[in-house]
């Protein structure tokens, strides 16, 4: 998973759809890379976790 690192990560996500819809952006895929900043990535957990969930 990637979490932004930004104070209000949905109201980014509707800027950046809303640019695109209104025609102010290119596209989808350029807009996000203009407009989204730093993120960190986060790893799914192995050994017990993933068999827990594995199992559902």
């Amino acid at each position: 998973m990637i979490a932004p690192d930004q104070l209000k990560p949905v109201l980014l996500g509707s800027t950046i759809l809303g640019a695109v819809a209104a025609g102010i952006a290119p596209d989808l895929m350029v807009n996000m890379a203009s407009m989204n900043g730093p993120a960190r990535v986060i790893e799914p957990r192995g050994g017990v976790v993933a068999a827990y969930h594995n199992r559902k």
